[in-house]
């Protein structure tokens, strides 16, 4: 997920800023990627995909880390930070690199939605409508909604993954978990970067733990904030590929019986809910970046609509999209800044590691592109 799942009017106040803290990570990371995990694990052979989700948890902390480091106390966000100790020509490219995950990730929620309704016996089209008419609102309207209501949100959804792993896990065939196939651990990289990505609120976290005095967790809060959903992705994804077969791009069309209600409620909350964040995303750019008035926002829903239903009718591949040219790019910057004025050596390593990894993975997608067209 790319943003909060929507602009806040007011921080909640609880008796435990700490885990206030944690749930704000959560709840920023889970988003419309886990229903696409599935079918990736299923794919490249699930322990095949976990090494791969353990590599980009490990490699999301340690940006997550970069990020509180460089932000110093100076109150940016991630293009602001990155103006800062690279130039104004790095955020540019930092910006390219949102808009390109942010329009990837709306055409991805639009294919979802048409998906989902198509599944239900109702046209694709209202899916496509659907999305179109979640995004023109929020850009010109916007939708705010209290951080108790992003909360609530939160554990609405982590308690239905725990239902529906809870209702599979039963009768799942585990055996199925054990497949590992070396020549596929790309494959499933850029979905799982989209899936633990929630960087953007981590200057946001760090003055709230501060406020509280509580500066030395701030490490920890990170750790369990990008943790939890990890954890949660694995354990979903086998109880998904351990009970079906040829799971599709939306992980939850697959179910049958009662849990396909839970699974397709849960489905279009993740899928709206997401794009919400995504399309305040988009029109706070386009206010503040660019300058936009609210009448020129009527463009935002065109480009994803058009990529959705002209080529991008792949969810899985418009998730990968986002993640490897969008997501990718952005941490190979944020790596560089590092190398430049961090302080810490084991972290420039981290660093190191991240930019090539990285910058293998946009390259090995740009010629797997390139040879299947």
């Amino acid at each position: 997920m790319l943003h909060p799942k929507f602009g806040r009017k007011a921080r909640l106040e609880t008796s435990s800023p700490f885990w206030e803290a944690v749930l704000v990570i959560t709840g920023t990371v889970i988003g419309a990627g886990i229903l696409g995990l599935p079918a990736v694990f299923e794919k490249s052979g699930y322990l095949t995909a976990s090494l791969a989700l353990i590599i980009s948890f490990i490699i999301a902390i340690e940006i997550a880390y970069m990020i509180i480091e460089l932000e110093g106390n100076t109150g940016r966000q991630i293009p602001g930070i990155i103006e800062y100790h690279l130039g104004s020509m790095a955020k540019a490219v930092a910006i390219l690199a949102f808009f390109i995950a942010i329009f990837s990730a709306m055409t991805a929620y639009y294919t979802g939605l048409a998906n989902s309704f198509a599944s239900l016996n109702l046209t694709s089209g209202l899916g496509y409508i659907v999305g179109v008419v979640i995004t023109l609102y929020v850009c010109i309207r916007g939708l705010h909604a209290s951080a108790k209501a992003e909360l609530i949100i939160t554990l609405i959804m982590l308690v239905m993954i725990g239902g529906i792993m809870l209702w599979l896990i039963p009768s799942a065939n585990f055996s199925k978990l054990n497949k590992f196939n070396p020549s596929m651990l790309a494959y499933p990289f850029g979905v799982i970067i989209f899936a633990v990505y929630g960087h953007m609120v981590l200057p946001e976290v760090k003055r709230l733990l501060i406020s509280h005095n509580l500066n030395r967790k701030i490490g920890l809060a990170i750790f369990l904030g990008f943790l939890i959903p990890s954890m949660l992705y694995l354990l979903f994804s086998a109880s998904v590929v351990g009970s079906f077969e040829n799971i599709p791009d939306v992980s939850t069309i697959a179910f049958t019986g009662a849990i396909y209600v839970m699974g397709m409620i849960f489905a279009l909350l993740a899928l709206s809910t997401s794009l919400i964040g995504n399309a305040l995303a988009l029109r706070d750019a386009l206010q503040k970046d660019f300058g936009f008035k609210k009448e020129a926002m009527l463009i935002s829903p065109i480009i994803p609509l058009m990529m959705a239903v002209l080529g991008g009718k792949n969810f899985i591949f418009m998730l990968d999209v986002g993640g490897i040219f969008g997501i990718s790019l952005l941490n190979i910057i944020i790596s560089i800044a590092y190398l430049k004025n961090g302080k810490k050596i084991y972290r420039k390593v981290s660093a190191i590691a991240a930019i090539i990894i990285f910058s293998y993975l946009i390259l090995n997608k740009i010629y797997t592109i390139s040879i299947n067209l």
